[in-house]
This record gives C-alpha cells, structure tokens and sequence, in this order.
C-alpha cells in the first residue's frame, strides 16, 4: 500500500487494486478486482512461450516484494511495488544472460471492475460508472484506460475520465491483444544483461493526469524508488522493542510502525486510512490510538493529525 493505493498480491500477480480517487465513495475505490480472469501478470517470455515468475529468498515490506528467480541456471531479481501511488513491476537481469529473452506483463479486459460485484457486499455495484476501453499510443508508449461518468459523457469516445490507469514502461513496448479471450499484453524488447526494466501503472483524476505521472515516473523512477526504501529503512531503525515471553507479539510490535507507515495519505498530512481495505478515512479512528506512533517517534504524525 501507499497513500491512496492499496493492492492484494500472490503468486499469480496482482488480484485487486484500490485507489481511492477524490470522486469516489469507500465502495467505488475498488478499481480491479480477479474473478474468473487473473489480474495483472509478468512473465519471462523465451521462444514465445510465457513462464511466470518463482519467488525465492522473498523480502516483504508493507509496499512489496523482492525475490530472487532462478530460471535456465540464471538468477533474476524481481519486485512488485507500490510506491507514490504506483505499481511497479520489475526485472533487473543477470551479467550472463545470453540473447533470446523478453519481459512480458498482461490481464484481462474483464479485470476492471465495471460496476461492481453484485455477488459480493465489498464491491457494491456503482451504477453510473463504466470502464472506457483501453487503447495504446505507440507515440506516448502507454497504455490507457479508466472510468467516466455514463449520466455525464454516455459516449465512451469521451476523454473525461473520473479515474484514468496508464501503464507504461522505462523502454519501448511492443502491444499485443488477444482478441478472443480480451487479453492485452506489453512485450520489452530482447533483455539485455545487468539491466533493470520496469513497467509502471500510474492512476490520475484524468488523462492527462495519469500521463503526466507516468512520465514523470519514469523520469524519476530511481530517485522514487531509493526515497521509498529510505523512508522505511529509517521507520526500522525507530522500530520498538517489545520483550515479552511470545515471539510472535514482540515480532508483531516491532513491524507495527511500516504497517502504520503504508496507511498515511501523502497528499493529506495527518490523515490515515482506518485499514488497507474497504474502509477509508474515519477522524475517531484516526484519534483514538495513533498517539502510539510517540513509541517509535513519529510525534509529527501527531502533530499532523491534530491538524487534520
């Protein structure tokens, strides 16, 4: 999770995105949700064949995950990352790798999440929201879709967006649909070795909102990144000690602070949400223990949310 964005995560990839737009109400945050169709997936693509990702010596943070992957006797490292409001997807490729490989990241269209759910009370259905159909700029090198408004735009060629999602990449991508099973796929370019790749899905309020992230993004993607882990390498060091005769209590104290870290909303300094999920800013929630971040010295939070 960072700020207004919070993903579920397993082996297949990512299962469910929130994002909680200004327009949006607690049940309309939900904007990608799996059902029958996975979710957002990466590959290894090598004689055009797909092989998903293997997870070894796995790292966790409250904003992703890092793990080694070993595949034809090479070692990748990869990572999923919420940082700034964005997903990453990463590869960084080892020294020896010999030619013939590719980084592929695909979904399902049916992975948006239009209206809702009618089988399932988390994702009520929001009747005036549909999901605009992805299309890809080879000039911007991005993918784009998202939200709008039916009572206000009923034309889907309408640019006016409530939430518009950009997926782009840190080198030129190749798109492919399958049109009979709705799949969308970006393909990089034959990997070269000691490299790092990087798709990228930023959200905005609008298109040119969600372009204008991602650009910049990718612009800054390495400074993001280092200032994401640095702002949780410090939260650790501050960590308290709990010492008590139960491991797991004293193991869960000491990661409170990153969880606690993952919930505060960046563009609002004090707010934080009430959990990852389904729930969003509740003031009384917010009040009533978070006077516990003076344990590990965050007494500016404190001070932000009185302000709040």
């Amino acid at each position: 999770a960072d700020s207004r964005l919070a993903f579920s995560f397993e082996e297949t990839g990512v299962t469910l995105v929130d994002y909680y737009y200004p327009e949006c109400t607690t049940i309309g945050s939900t904007i990608f949700l799996r059902n029958l169709w996975d979710g957002f997936r990466y590959y290894l693509v090598k004689d055009n064949l797909n092989f998903p990702p293997e997870y070894q010596n796995s790292k966790i943070w409250p904003f992703g995950i890092e793990s080694e992957w070993t595949f034809d006797n090479l070692l990748f490292t990869h990572r999923v990352l919420a940082v700034d409001e964005a997903i990453i997807f990463q590869l960084t490729t080892p020294a020896d790798l010999p030619q013939g490989y590719q980084f592929k990241f695909d979904f399902n269209v049916a992975f948006a999440l239009t209206n809702g759910d009618v089988r399932d009370i988390r994702f009520l259905t929001e009747p005036d929201r549909k999901w605009k159909n992805w299309q890809f700029s080879e000039d911007e090198n991005l993918l784009i879709g998202g939200f709008f408004r039916t009572k206000s735009n009923p034309s889907p060629d309408a640019d006016d967006f409530i939430v518009c999602c950009t997926v782009g990449g840190d080198f030129p991508m190749t798109y492919k649909v399958d049109k009979n099973v709705n799949v969308h796929a970006l393909l990089s370019p034959i990997l070269e070795p000691g490299k790092t790749y990087n798709f990228i899905i930023t959200f905005g309020n609008s298109k040119s909102d969600a372009k204008k992230k991602n650009e910049v993004f990718i612009q800054k993607l390495q400074e993001k990144i280092a200032g994401q882990f640095d702002r949780y390498e410090k939260i650790r060091n501050s960590m308290p000690v709990l010492i008590s005769p139960n491991n797991e209590l004293n193991n869960y104290f000491s990661l409170l602070p990153m969880y606690h870290e993952a919930l505060k909303i960046s563009d609002y300094p004090g707010a934080i949400r009430a959990k990852t999920s389904n729930y969003w800013i509740w003031i009384w929630d917010g009040m009533t223990c978070n006077s516990s971040v003076a344990y590990w010295g965050d007494v500016e939070h404190i001070k932000n949310m009185l302000k709040f």
